[in-house]
């Protein structure tokens, strides 16, 4: 019977097998996740410390996730592999990551948050996601979704954290330097979880393939963020001085206000922002793209569902074509909500998650989970 899973070669591990496959990796892991019964060891070279052991058992997810969470940090290998992240959201553990959501959430809470990102994303909408769709199919032309989801949400996300739009969203589709130093950078870091870290330290320290691309996109993004604070603290400090636009919800303002509230004067402000808002920045390109490519994905291959979904839009949007609709109008649409969860199940926009023991468990599924170096990652795998 042929195998999926990797062969474990001496001294090398199971590397070998895993870089061949790294160009189909969700699917791979899915495959050798289904052969091992949901939880799978992956052996790396041993001189590296990259023993790995995935699980997908939803009773392992809960106990590590949940019930025994606070044994399971991110640690420190995740953070030099995330490094670029700094000690965002992303990449942080412990008091850090508290600090960190109480700041974002704070934010997310406000009155203004949910307004101002309907607007945002409402334009999009109408003046370049529709227009720019509407002229593919015209012209029958063939397109990368996703391409086109990606530039929807950079767009958006910069728009929203920023007040600065990139207007990566158009016919032209433009090269521009952050949204492709943000896809560069995600490579880069993908490899450095099937790399022992002493070469990618090798390679970044000679500036050679995709650790060159890294280091060039690091640069990139910081240029384009701290250009942003700039500019934010400047209308920041304009606007207080003028008196004009009280009351007014900028995400950058309240940003730093709840910063301010949650942490000492002790605190590095720029670099703080930067890693925060670099996190932002990318969790919303990306999950939101991924989804939507999977979403319309899935509905390609069943049209009854969007029928269904069509249907259920003129029955509870009561609007004419062309005219906004809230989105609390969303709470009446069960079906779409169903069609959407069905998609992230099948096809989730994050299907891993970084975990490192701080001390020796047994999962559920009971299998012994070492402490640091080793790691344990949490997958949900996809399905066709």
């Amino acid at each position: 019977m042929t195998t999926v899973i990797p062969t474990n070669w001496p001294l090398v591990g199971m590397i070998p097998g895993t870089l061949l496959n790294i160009y189909r990796l969700h699917d791979h892991i899915t495959e050798g996740l289904t052969e091992s019964g949901g939880t799978g060891m992956l052996k790396g070279p041993c001189f590296a410390s990259m023993d790995m052991l995935f699980t997908a058992d939803p009773a392992n997810v809960h106990h590590i996730l949940s019930k025994n969470f606070s044994n399971y940090p991110k640690g420190d290998k995740y953070s030099k592999i995330f490094a670029i992240f700094g000690d965002g959201i992303l990449n942080s553990d412990g008091k850090l990551w508290e600090i960190n959501r109480k700041v974002i959430v704070s934010v997310f809470k406000h009155a203004g948050f949910q307004n101002l990102l309907e607007t945002i994303i409402w334009n999009e909408v109408e003046s370049k996601l529709l227009p720019i769709l509407d002229l593919v199919c015209e012209h029958s032309t063939e397109v990368n979704l996703q391409d086109i989801f990606q530039r929807f949400t950079f767009d958006t996300i910069c728009t929203l954290l920023f007040d600065n739009n990139p207007k990566s969203l158009s016919i032209d589709f433009p090269n521009i330097p952050s949204l492709k130093a943000l896809t560069d950078a995600k490579e880069a870091i993908l490899l450095r979880h099937v790399m022992p870290q002493c070469v990618w330290k090798l390679l970044r320290l000679l500036r050679v393939g995709k650790e060159r691309k890294l280091s060039d996109a690091w640069k990139t993004l910081d240029a384009y963020i701290y250009k942003c604070l700039a500019q934010n603290q400047n209308d920041d400090n304009d606007i207080h001085y003028n008196g004009h636009q009280e009351g007014k919800f900028t995400f950058f303002t309240t940003l730093m206000r709840e910063f301010e509230d949650q942490v000492d004067t002790s605190w590095d402000r720029p670099r703080f922002l930067r890693d925060t808002l670099l996190s932002l920045m990318s969790a919303g390109k990306d999950t939101a793209s991924i989804a939507l490519s999977w979403f319309f994905y899935v509905l390609a291959k069943n049209p009854s569902v969007e029928d269904k979904i069509l249907e259920e839009i003129h029955t509870h949007l009561a609007v004419k074509v062309g005219e906004r609709w809230n989105a609390e109008a969303l709470n009446r649409m069960a079906y779409l909500h169903g069609a959407l969860c069905e998609s992230l199940r099948l096809f989730p926009p994050v299907p891993f998650n970084h975990k490192s023991p701080l001390q020796l468990d047994i999962l559920p599924s009971g299998h012994k989970v070492d402490k640091t170096p080793k790691s344990l990652s949490l997958c949900i795998p996809w399905e066709e």
